[in-house]
């Protein structure tokens, strides 16, 4: 879904050429490959949600379940 808002950001009225919406993809391609490749499995399934939990020590904020 984020790819979709990212594009459609710059496209609200149909205003890009399909070279620059080509050129958005694959620059968002790009970027997601960066961040695959980037990421570390910690075996906390909620810890983007719950990070100050467990670096500061503050109750979780209760984003629900995560399995």
């Amino acid at each position: 879904m984020a790819k979709q808002a990212v594009i459609a950001k710059g496209d609200r009225e149909g205003q890009l050429s399909n070279q620059e919406r080509e050129r958005r993809r694959r620059v968002w391609l790009a970027a997601t490959k960066v961040l695959k490749a980037a990421a570390i499995r910690t075996g906390v399934p909620d810890l983007g949600l719950e990070h100050e939990h467990y670096l500061y020590g503050r109750p979780k904020q209760g984003a629900g379940e995560l399995r």
